[in-house]
């Protein structure tokens, strides 16, 4: 049998990147696939009992594939611009090309084959609004923010100690003291309470810059 993992990449990976680049809901898409592919599947096995018809998933994907691709991209869709991720590499200043799946990865530069993070641009996902009130101090320690990654977390406790921030990441089983803090499951960036102004007006002022250089660097491509 065709794999899982298979079938996301032939079919829901370019199905969702297609309709997230028309202006459609991606994950909706899908879902409905998945749902509609395994359903009739399932049917057609039971009132016919033939093996071949488990196949009928396959067929549907490629038609939702088909009938994605057939349909106009909404007003304001990202469009093409949004299957790939352009910008200057860090190390040797050239311009390079990554897929969207890509995005926030770390790879090899294929011009001077450099490590490097692909970075997110104009169309990436943006961070929900912060509740900037203070939490209740434990210690005169708070979270300021939790990750999945532990890379994430430290690169911010990077930028907030050179900021003259004192901060330091707490992993998920980082001790009794995680309940009291009310941390969710992740990568925990903790300062001093007395930071937390500081801090949120640091973050304000990178999303700015991030935003600013976003609009600059990401050339619009058309339908």
């Amino acid at each position: 049998m065709f794999g899982v993992a298979g079938f996301s990449v032939l079919f829901l990976i370019p199905i969702y990147y297609l309709a997230k680049s028309k202006g459609y809901n991606g994950m909706g898409w899908c879902i409905a696939t998945l749902l509609l592919g395994l359903g009739s599947s399932y049917l057609l096995w039971h009132i016919f009992a033939l093996l071949i018809f488990v196949f009928s998933t396959y067929a549907l994907a490629v038609l939702v594939l088909f009938v994605l691709w057939m349909l106009p991209a909404r007003k304001g869709a990202p469009g093409k611009a949004y299957l790939k991720i352009t910008f200057t590499c860090p190390e040797c200043k050239n311009s390079v090309t990554f897929g969207r799946e890509e995005e926030g990865q770390v790879t090899i530069c294929p011009v001077c084959k450099e490590i490097i993070t692909v970075p997110e641009d104009l169309f990436s996902p943006k961070k929900a609004q912060r509740n900037t009130t203070c939490p209740v101090p434990v210690d005169g320690k708070v979270c300021f923010e939790t990750y999945a990654s532990q890379m994430q977390a430290e690169e911010v406790v990077t930028t907030l100690i050179g900021n003259d921030i004192q901060a330091f990441v707490l992993s998920p089983v980082g001790g009794g003291v995680s309940p009291i803090i009310g941390l969710n499951q992740g990568y925990s960036v903790i300062i001093n309470v007395e930071d937390w102004a500081k801090a949120i007006a640091m973050e304000k002022s990178a999303d700015h810059v991030s935003n600013e250089d976003c609009r600059q660097n990401t050339p619009p491509v058309p339908l």
